[in-house]
């Protein structure tokens, strides 16, 4: 094999590690995520052998990177502060969520409307506040994240119901999100049994 093709494989093997560590994946997510299995991936990353170039593309684009770049033709500049970058996204979405529950809050307010349980805007925002947060971690994070999110959205969702129910068994929705948890751990539990 002449000595480029040893230097591609080599690139390749180098930057699919770095990519998957930099990004928080272990092989099994990352070869879940494209449908291969951990043994592809460890041994993609040994150099032991190369994706084919549909699987090249899929990573470059999981990593927002070029194939030149994944391939070690250029420079991946991408990996330096993409975690921060997220992190910051992540944050500034759920931001929005609470902005616009105080926008809301203040439009009741200066409106002169007599809502006495206008704090409950906020309350609201919890979950839409979850649901964006499900979303990222499932893009972005490990699985413990995103269960962790799930179960912000259950807790959250049986707490705006119950608050805002004035019915005497409205407390009753707190065992539904019990069963609910359950369900959620249990569900990522079979998806890290391999």
């Amino acid at each position: 094999m002449p000595q480029e093709d040893n230097a591609l494989i080599d690139a390749i093997a180098s930057n699919i590690s770095a990519l998957r560590k930099s990004n928080g994946y272990t092989q099994g997510q990352l070869a879940e995520k494209l449908h291969y299995s951990d043994k592809s991936v460890s041994k993609w990353e040994r150099g032991e052998g190369v994706p084919d170039i549909a699987v090249l593309v899929s990573i470059a684009r999981l990593f927002n990177v070029s194939l030149d770049q994944l391939c070690g033709l250029t420079e991946i500049r991408q990996e330096q502060g993409s975690a921060k970058k997220r992190i910051i996204i992540h944050a500034l979405s759920i931001g929005l969520c609470v902005l616009a529950a105080a926008i809301a809050y203040a439009s009741v307010r200066l409106a002169g409307v007599h809502w006495p349980n206008a704090w409950l805007l906020f309350v609201y925002a919890l979950p839409c506040a979850a649901i964006v947060s499900v979303v990222f971690s499932a893009m972005w994070w490990r699985d413990i994240w995103t269960m962790i999110s799930v179960s912000v959205l259950i807790w959250s969702l049986a707490l705006s119901i119950a608050l805002s129910v004035s019915a005497s068994g409205a407390n009753t929705v707190y065992i539904i999100a019990a069963v609910m948890q359950v369900m959620c751990l249990l569900w990522f539990r079979l998806k890290a049994v391999k």
